[in-house]
């Protein structure tokens, strides 16, 4: 059985680059892709997504048991080169695939960002939301 795959994106540059990699990743595994209209569910196995903004294919997909692949910006610099790609969920509602590598992939592209804990005397810690509209805020 060859499973099949909707890409469900806009027009604008970032997205359509970033979805014929998905579409090229997913027909090396035999999966069949089409790209489809935003916002207009289709019968595909699979359904990928760009954010969690697409109530309409998102319903969809869950009522018929379809898989949901969501991507967007990348989690780490360089943001704009990379994207996030999750199952069924969006940031940590998602399941994401590991590589089971002891984490040289992680070392390999995001180790020379990672540095030490430290604490300050007197310091503070500085914590960062979310933008007006973020899907992490849905529901808070």
């Amino acid at each position: 059985m060859t499973l099949s795959a909707a890409v469900h994106v806009n027009n604008a540059m970032h997205q359509r680059e970033h979805a014929a990699a998905i579409r090229a990743g997913l027909e090396r595994h035999g999966v069949t892709v089409a790209f489809a209209d935003r916002g207009r569910p289709t019968t595909a196995d699979i359904v990928v997504i760009w954010g969690w903004k697409q109530s309409g294919v998102i319903a969809d997909a869950r009522h018929r048991g379809a898989s949901i692949l969501v991507m967007e910006r990348g989690h780490l610099q360089p943001r704009m080169e990379l994207s996030s790609a999750g199952w069924n969920g969006l940031g940590g509602r998602a399941t994401y695939v590991t590589e089971n590598d002891g984490g040289a992939r992680w070392y390999a592209m995001h180790g020379d960002k990672l540095r030490p804990c430290r604490t300050i005397a007197g310091g503070y810690a500085l914590l960062c939301g979310q933008v007006e509209g973020d899907a992490a805020l849905y529901g808070l």
